[in-house]
């Protein structure tokens, strides 16, 4: 499988999680917040990752981005939901 497409599906599966929570249903500012920093966990993930390839190794891969991205998923959804 791509890497670009197990990183959609990861990102869309943490979107599931987090808008299907009860927090998500309430519409209110804890929902948005959930919504909001899925993105930014993903992101950041993604690029300290490469960051830190980039250092150690001089060029970044994109199987590490991707893991990065889904490593920030995997830390950011479960704080975000609760």
């Amino acid at each position: 499988m791509k890497p670009f497409a197990c990183a959609a599906r990861s990102a869309l599966a943490a979107f599931a999680l987090v808008c299907a929570s009860p927090l998500a249903c309430a519409a209110d500012r804890s929902a948005a917040m959930a919504i909001l920093v899925t993105p930014l966990g993903a992101a950041t993930g993604a690029l300290t990752w490469m960051a830190l390839e980039w250092v150690k190794f001089g060029k970044p891969s994109v199987l590490g981005i991707v893991t990065g991205m889904v490593a920030g998923l995997g830390t950011i959804t479960p704080a975000s939901a609760g």
